[in-house]
């Protein structure tokens, strides 16, 4: 999944990779137990752990039965509790890799839940359709200033009533550690040597020892793995929320509603 970056050129494509890559970890794990007891579990981990508010965003966005909703990037389906919270609706996602529709796909049947997949990069998507709620969810940051603003720019023209932003926060433990690793590169790189001489397995026995549960460590790994390994892994753009307020304030939407835990802003805007 991961490539080596143009140094002299933004590569939208690159970006999505480095960025996805932990995702792309995670999908691949939980396939690999599709067809085991563990499934269930493994799944409602990962799902469960990464969506937070889901009752202040039902209060906030009120859909109806007709209405129908957008993801911007699949994941390992981890928005699932959002679209599970606005039941009977027509929801799609749009998602660039054609790997993750196929195990999104397959994971979906054994949940089950129906969801219509577009296999498009975003930044090329022309239909004319308009969506009553367009979710973009930890995906701007991976964006510098200019791509951030051409996404926010998609959404609000596709969006008929309401749009969900999840954006990393500026003071947020997370966004130090990134900060740190893509300023002082050394040390991210000299972490995934070290790591990678003890071995990633024996740091899961070393971490099981400690009587850690297996799927904790393994979201663990699966974290430092693809946050160390590539240098623009840990290149995120993260701006104050107030950046796409006056934004998306510009084309005709009004903030109704956010909400903050430890890592990310929830930003909830209504079409004027």
């Amino acid at each position: 999944m991961l490539e080596k970056f143009n140094n002299k050129k933004f590569n939208k494509k690159n970006s999505y990779k480095a960025a996805s890559s932990y995702e792309e970890l995670v999908l691949d794990y939980i396939c690999s137990n599709i067809d085991t007891k563990e499934f269930k579990y493994t799944f409602e981990y990962f799902v469960s752990r990464n969506i937070n508010f889901i009752q202040k965003i039902g209060k906030a966005i009120k859909l109806k039965k007709k209405d129908n909703i957008i993801d911007i990037g699949s994941g390992f389906l981890g928005n699932l509790k959002i679209y599970k919270l606005f039941k009977k609706k027509n929801i799609s996602i749009i998602e660039i890799e054609k790997k993750f529709i196929l195990n999104c796909k397959a994971i979906l049947k054994n949940i089950p839940f129906e969801v219509n997949f577009i296999h498009n990069n975003f930044f090329n998507f022309k239909k004319k359709k308009k969506f009553d709620l367009v979710i973009c969810s930890k995906f701007l940051n991976i964006y510098d200033n200019k791509h951030q603003l051409k996404v926010l720019n998609k959404i609000s023209k596709i969006s008929r009533k309401y749009i969900l932003l999840i954006i990393m926060k500026e003071k947020s433990l997370m966004n130090l550690i990134f900060l740190t690793l893509n300023k002082f590169q050394f040390l991210r790189a000299s972490f995934y040597f070290l790591i990678k001489i003890f071995d990633f397995i024996k740091l899961f026995d070393l971490l099981l020892a400690l009587n850690i549960k297996k799927i904790q460590i393994i979201k663990f790994i699966f974290f430092l793995e693809t946050l160390l390994v590539n240098r623009y892994s840990v290149k995120r753009y993260v701006y104050n929320p107030q950046f796409y307020i006056e934004f998306l304030e510009r084309n005709k939407f009004s903030s109704i509603n956010s909400f903050s835990d430890n890592t990310y802003d929830y930003l909830i805007f209504k079409k004027n």
